[in-house]
């Protein structure tokens, strides 16, 4: 599993932790359903192609695009080198980050190992499309970020993910 570290910065999360903490050992039952409800999240994300904060993802590019209709090019082109009504739809409907695979969005996966959550993808590119940088042959190719991890690098947890860690700490906190 690929993975990059981000630890949050959240006061509220934070202090429900160390109060779950100090009352259970083992934590591992609240952290396994905080990485079920975050994994939804991030899930969510792709499907509306915005990130968990609200923020439309920036579009695929215009060689994205090419490149992902060329591989289709005899089915979706006419002689004259027109798109179908079908090559059309086809770029209407192409997401960003959603390849013919959906190998990113649907490699998702929560771990909990001891007192400590973890949510990696299996795709070694998962990082560089969540934060953006500069990939590919001498890294000349700038990826834009398209957030889908509900933790920033600066370690900011989005509000819909704040919401569903703290329901889910507080229901642990509130059993007798």
């Amino acid at each position: 599993m690929t993975t990059f570290s981000i630890v949050s910065n959240d006061a509220a999360v934070l202090a429900a932790l160390g109060q779950l903490r100090g009352r259970m050992d083992d934590m591992s039952p609240a952290l396994k359903e905080i990485g079920e409800d975050l994994t939804a999240i991030v899930k969510q994300t792709f499907s509306t192609s915005t990130s968990p904060w609200g923020e439309k993802w920036v579009p695929n590019a215009e060689a994205t695009i090419q490149a992902h209709l060329g591989r289709f090019s005899s089915s979706y082109s006419k002689k004259t080198g027109q798109l179908t009504a079908t090559g059309a739809q086809r770029i209407q409907n192409k997401k960003p980050l959603i390849g013919e695979t959906r190998a990113l969005s649907t490699n998702i996966y929560p771990d909990v190992e001891g007192n400590v959550l973890t949510i990696g993808s299996t795709m070694k590119y998962a990082a560089i499309q969540n934060l953006g940088g500069m990939a590919g042959r001498g890294k000349k190719v700038r990826i834009p970020a398209r957030p889908f991890m509900p933790i920033s690098e600066s370690g900011n947890i989005a509000p819909v993910a704040q919401q569903a860690i703290l329901e889910v700490l507080n229901g642990y906190l509130n059993q007798p």
